[in-house]
C-alpha cells in the first residue's frame, strides 16, 4: 500500500493518511479538512483512493490498509495527524470523548485549550466511574507545559481517581499538589475538598490533614468564619481517618467524651461536627435510637444545592437510617442527599446510600429487593464502606438459602493483615460467620462471631444493631448445648437493645432469650417478644418470632394455638421473601397436624409474590420486567400461576387477596425504599 502510494498525486496521500487517522465513520467533509483539500480535491481524490482499495464506497477499507498507511507516514507527522483530527473535530462538534482521544494519540498538549478540554474529559469519565480511563486522560495532559494552580488541579484530580488501585502513588500525588500552592487557606481548602472525594477511606491521609490544620494555625487563619468553619471541616476528616483505624479510636473517645454538640457554634463546618459526635454517640451507646435520629436529621445541611461536596463524616452519620425504626425524618435527608450526590456527580455517595436501602430492605423483611440494592451498590463501592453492603448481599444470600453463591461472593475478598483493618472488617467476619453457621460449621462460626465481638468491643463499639454478633452468638451457644453461656449473652443482647430504644430491636433480643430459657418462662418471653415486634417494620424478625413461639407451642402441646401461629409465620416468611424460614415453618405445621391456607400468599415462590405485589401496586407488565431484571413474558406466566393459585381471576383480585403485601415501583428500578424494587446502579 505504502508503495501504491508513493507515486500517487499529493493530494491522495494526504486524504488517505486523513482517512487512515481518523474514525471508520467520518465523513467526506471530515477528512477533506484533515487532509487539508477543498472538496472538490477531495471527491477526486476519494475515487482515487476506492480504485486503491483504501475506500470502501464512503467508508474506510480494511484495517490493513490503515496500518500501512500510517506506518509509512511516521510517528511525527501521525502526531501532526491526530492533532489537526482533534481541532477540526473540534470545531465541528464532535463527542468530547473522540476529540480526546485525537489529543491522547498527538503527544503532550501544546497549548492551554487541549490542557483543559483534557481535564474536562477526565472529569466526565470519573463522573462516568470510568476510573481507567480518567487516570490515563490526566496522566498524558501532565506531561504537557503545564504549571502552577492548573497542575495543582490536575495532579488533585489524578491522586482522586488513583485512591483506590495505587493508594501511595495517589498520597505523592496529592502531596505533590499541595506543595504547589504557597497559602495556607488554599492548602487547606484543597485538601478537604480532595479527602472529601476520594473513595476508599482516608487513614493514610491523617498526618497530611493535621500537618494542614497546623499551617493554618501559625498562620493565623482561624478567626473569621469562613476560616473557622473551614477548620471545623478539617478536624471532622481527621475523625473520620482516625475512626476508620483501629489505632486511632482513642482519639476519637477522647473528643467525643469532652465535646458539648451544643457549644459547637452554627453554621456548616459545625454541623459537619455535630453529625461526627451523633455518629461516635450511636456507635458507644451513649445516645438512644429516637435521639440520634433526630439530631442526625438536624445536623444535615437544608439545602445542598450550593454545597460544593457531601462530606463524608454526615454520609456516614445517614447509616443511622439502618439502625433506628422510626425513619421519617432521615428518610427526608437520605432522599435529599442521593438528590445532591447525583446532581454533582458523586457515584460513591449514591452508591454507599443504595447501600443503605439494602441494609434497611433486609431489616425491614424485603429479601429479595435487599439483595438486588447490595449487588447494584457493590458495582461502584470500593474501600471499606463496601464490606458493609457485602455482608447485606451475603444475608440475604443465606436467608434466600444460596449459601454456595454467598461463599463465592465472599471469597475474593482478601483478608491478609486484617487486624490492622479499619472497624468495618467485622462486617465481613460477620457475613462469613453466617455462611458458616448456615452450613452446619456451627464451633467454626460462633468462633468467627466472638472475634468480631471483641473486635468491635476493644474499639469502644457496643452498640448492639450496628452490628447484631450479639444474636448469632446466643444462637451458636444455644446450639451448641452452651446454656450458661448462651443465657449470659442473651441477657446482655436485651439489656443493650433496650438502652437503644426502639421496640423492634428490643423483641428481636427477647426471642433468642426466650429461645435459651426453655419451658413456661421462654414461652412467655417469647410472647412478649411477639408483642412488641408486632408493630415494629422489622419484619423478617416478626416471622421468625412467630415461627419460633408457634414451634414452641406445639413441642408444648398446644397444637391449635400452634397451628395458627405457623400458619401465620409461614404467610410472614413468604411475604419477606425467605424460603428457608419458611420451608421450617411448613415443616413445623406439618408436624403440628395442619397445611398452609389454600390460596394464600404462602403458595407463591417468592418470584410469583414479587410480581404479585407489584402488580397488585398497580405497576403493567413492562413497568415490572423492568424493576425486576426479566421479560415480559416471564412476568405473564408468573401471574398466570398466581391468580391459579390464589383462586382469582386476574389484578383486580391481587389487592385483596390474603397476606398479599402491596408493593410500588417505577421503571427503570427506581423504587420506593419500602417497595419491592430491583435496586439499580446510580443514574448515569
Amino acid at each position: 500500500m505504502a508503495a501504491m502510494l508513493r507515486h500517487e498525486p499529493p493530494g491522495v496521500v494526504e486524504l488517505a493518511r486523513a482517512v487512515a487517522v481518523l474514525e471508520p465513520d467520518a465523513d467526506a467533509g471530515t477528512r477533506a479538512r484533515v487532509a487539508g483539500l477543498d472538496d472538490v480535491a477531495a471527491a477526486h481524490a476519494a475515487e482515487r483512493l476506492v480504485e486503491l482499495g483504501v475506500l470502501d464506497g464512503h467508508r474506510c477499507g480494511h484495517d490493513p490498509a490503515r496500518t500501512a498507511v500510517l506506518e509509512a507516514a511516521g510517528a511525527d507527522r501521525c502526531r501532526r495527524l491526530h492533532a489537526r483530527a482533534a481541532r477540526v473535530l473540534d470545531s465541528e462538534g464532535a463527542p468530547l470523548d473522540r476529540v480526546a482521544d485525537h489529543h491522547l494519540a498527538a503527544g503532550p498538549p501544546r497549548d492551554g485549550g487541549v490542557v483543559e478540554l483534557l481535564h474536562v474529559a477526565a472529569a466526565r469519565a470519573e463522573q462516568r466511574g470510568d476510573r481507567v480511563r480518567a487516570r490515563r486522560l490526566l496522566e498524558h495532559t501532565l506531561t504537557g507545559p503545564v504549571g502552577g494552580r492548573r497542575r495543582a488541579a490536575l495532579l488533585v484530580d489524578l491522586s482522586v481517581v488513583e485512591r483506590v488501585a495505587a493508594p501511595a502513588t495517589a498520597r505523592g500525588h496529592l502531596v505533590e499538589a499541595l506543595s504547589l500552592l504557597p497559602c495556607a487557606r488554599e492548602r487547606a481548602e484543597l485538601l478537604a475538598r480532595t479527602v472529601a472525594r476520594s473513595p476508599g477511606g482516608a487513614v493514610d491521609l491523617a498526618p497530611l490533614l493535621e500537618d494542614v490544620l497546623r499551617d493554618l494555625a501559625d498562620a493565623g487563619t482561624g478567626t473569621s468564619g469562613q476560616d473557622r468553619e473551614l477548620r471545623q471541616r478539617l478536624e471532622a476528616l481527621v475523625l473520620h481517618a482516625a475512626c476508620e483505624d483501629p489505632s486511632g479510636a482513642a482519639r476519637v473517645w477522647e473528643w467525643v467524651a469532652r465535646t458539648d454538640p451544643g457549644e459547637l457554634g452554627a453554621g456548616a463546618g459545625a454541623d459537619v461536627l455535630r453529625s461526627a459526635h451523633l455518629l461516635f454517640s450511636a456507635l458507644a451507646l451513649h445516645t438512644d435510637a429516637a435521639t440520634a435520629a433526630a439530631r442526625t436529621a438536624e445536623a444535615m445541611p437544608a439545602d445542598l444545592e450550593d454545597d460544593a461536596y457531601l462530606h463524608p463524616m454526615q454520609v456516614a452519620a445517614l447509616g443511622l437510617l439502618c439502625w433506628a425504626e422510626a425513619t421519617t425524618g432521615l428518610d427526608g435527608v437520605r432522599r435529599r442527599t442521593l438528590d445532591a450526590a447525583h446532581r454533582t456527580h458523586r457515584t460513591d455517595v449514591e452508591a454507599f446510600l443504595r447501600g443503605v436501602d439494602a441494609m434497611l430492605l433486609l431489616r425491614r423483611g424485603q429479601v429479595p429487593a435487599a439483595l438486588a440494592a447490595a449487588r447494584a451498590s457493590l458495582d461502584v463501592l470500593t474501600g471499606a464502606t463496601r464490606l458493609m453492603v457485602l455482608r447485606a448481599a451475603t444475608l440475604a444470600l443465606v436467608e434466600l438459602g444460596r449459601t454456595a453463591e454467598a461463599e463465592r461472593l465472599l471469597a475474593p475478598v482478601d483478608d491478609r493483615s486484617s487486624a490492622d483493618r479499619t472497624w468495618r472488617w467485622n462486617y465481613l467476619l460477620d457475613a462469613r460467620a453466617a455462611v458458616l453457621a448456615a452450613t452446619g460449621r456451627t464451633r467454626e462460626a460462633l468462633a468467627l462471631t466472638l472475634e468480631c465481638g471483641h473486635r468491635l468491643m476493644a474499639v469502644g463499639i457496643v452498640n448492639p444493631v450496628v452490628l447484631d454478633w450479639r444474636r448469632r452468638a446466643v444462637e451458636l451457644h444455644h446450639e451448641l448445648g452452651e446454656h450458661e453461656a448462651a443465657t449470659a449473652a442473651a441477657e446482655e443482647y436485651v439489656t443493650l437493645c433496650r438502652l437503644w430504644g426502639p421496640e423492634g430491636y428490643g423483641g428481636a433480643a427477647l426471642r433468642v432469650l426466650g429461645l435459651v430459657q426453655g419451658g413456661e418462662r421462654g414461652l412467655a418471653t417469647l410472647h412478649s417478644a411477639r408483642a412488641e415486634l408486632g408493630a415494629s417494620p422489622l419484619a423478617l424478625d416478626r416471622a421468625r418470632c412467630t415461627v419460633d413461639l408457634g414451634a414452641r407451642m406445639r413441642a408444648h402441646g398446644a397444637a391449635g394455638e400452634a397451628r395458627a401461629l405457623l400458619r401465620h409465620g409461614l404467610e410472614l416468611a413468604v411475604d419477606c421473601g425467605a424460603p428457608i424460614l419458611a420451608a421450617r415453618a411448613r415443616t413445623e405445621l406439618a408436624a403440628a397436624g395442619g397445611r398452609p391456607r389454600r390460596g394464600g400468599s404462602s403458595s407463591l415462590t417468592p418470584a410469583e409474590l414479587g410480581v404479585a405485589r407489584l402488580a397488585a401496586g398497580g405497576a403493567t407488565n413492562r413497568d415490572i420486567a423492568a424493576v425486576l431484571g426479566t421479560s415480559q413474558r416471564a412476568v405473564e406466566g408468573h401471574l398466570t400461576r398466581v391468580y391459579r393459585k390464589l383462586e382469582i381471576d386476574g389484578r383486580e383480585g391481587l389487592a385483596s387477596a390474603p397476606g398479599l403485601r402491596v408493593g410500588t415501583c417505577r421503571p427503570g428500578g427506581q423504587g420506593d425504599v419500602d417497595a419491592p424494587t430491583r435496586a439499580v446502579a446510580p443514574r448515569p
